[in-house]
């Protein structure tokens, strides 16, 4: 199965990174299997967040970051590069993830737990230089979701 999948993505690797040192076949790999991901899972979070939660907003954002992942294996395809589109996806997932938790009723909301996970993603997939600036990204977040909470209250309107 892991060599199905892994020859077909594959046609998304540019010769630039097919020729290219294992780390770094490996972290394009990972750039298209993590977009390709939130493309898999886009349908179902965004009917959960239109259906049940009644988030209209929540469910456009959600579907146009799946959108927008769509076009990370293709982006890469044609430039080649893993530093960009790696990046593209890194803030692609915390643009969902931080909406979700605004609409989900901001720093206590469920969403904003997987935050966590942008700086472990980054590092996969990007080394540890990228790792510090996303962990510094998503920290700061936490931060505004906090000052947002203690300014406004907890009460969010799902839009």
């Amino acid at each position: 199965m892991k060599q199905l999948l892994s020859k077909n993505f594959d046609w998304f690797l540019p010769p630039n990174l097919r020729t290219s040192d294992a780390d770094t076949m490996r972290r394009a790999r990972l750039v298209i299997y993590f977009s390709l991901a939130i493309v898999f899972w886009n349908p179902l979070f965004s009917a959960l967040y239109y259906f049940f939660l009644h988030s209209k907003d929540g469910a456009l954002v959600i579907a146009l970051g799946g959108l927008l992942g769509l076009l990370i294996p293709f982006g890469l395809k044609l430039t080649g590069s893993l530093v960009f589109w790696g990046n593209f996806a890194t803030f692609d997932y915390l643009v969902i993830l931080s909406y979700c938790g605004y609409v989900s009723g901001g720093n206590r909301a469920p969403p904003l737990m997987w935050l966590t996970a942008i700086p472990m993603v980054s590092i996969s997939i990007l080394g540890s230089r990228w790792g510090g600036f996303w962990t510094a990204i998503t920290f700061l977040d936490f931060l505004a979701f906090y000052w947002w909470d203690i300014d406004n209250g907890a009460s969010v309107s799902n839009g």
